[in-house]
C-alpha cells in the first residue's frame, strides 16, 4: 500500500521493463510515479527503487525490481479489485511487502 493506504500491484506478465504497460493497460493500471527515491518503510522486506518510463518520460517506483500500479476501480484505501485480475498478458496482483 502507499502512504494514503491505496493498493499497489505488480503483474506476472511484466519484467523490470515498465514499457510492457502502456497506452490502455495505463488507463486501467496508472502508475506509481516518483521524482525521487522512496524510502522503504519499516517492516517492509524488500527494496524500492526507480525505472524510467521511456513513453511518458517519468519514473516509475519499483518494488523489488518490478514497477508499481494502482487499478482504477480501486477506490477507497485498502481496496483490492485488481487481485487476480487476468489483462495485458498478465495476472495482476497485490504487492506483499512483508
Amino acid at each position: 500500500m502507499d502512504s494514503a493506504g491505496k493498493t499497489l500491484y505488480t503483474f506476472d506478465g511484466q519484467t523490470t521493463d515498465p514499457l510492457k504497460c502502456t497506452t490502455a493497460c495505463l488507463s486501467a493500471w496508472p502508475p506509481l510515479l516518483s521524482t525521487q527515491a522512496p524510502a522503504v518503510p519499516s517492516g517492509v522486506n524488500g527494496k524500492l527503487g526507480l525505472v524510467t518510463r521511456s513513453d511518458i518520460n517519468v519514473q516509475q517506483v519499483t518494488f523489488n525490481d518490478m514497477p508499481l500500479y494502482y487499478f482504477v476501480q480501486d477506490q477507497a484505501p485498502g481496496d483490492t479489485k485488481g487481485q487476480g485480475v487476468k489483462g495485458f498478458n498478465g495476472n495482476w496482483m497485490v504487492v506483499k511487502a512483508g
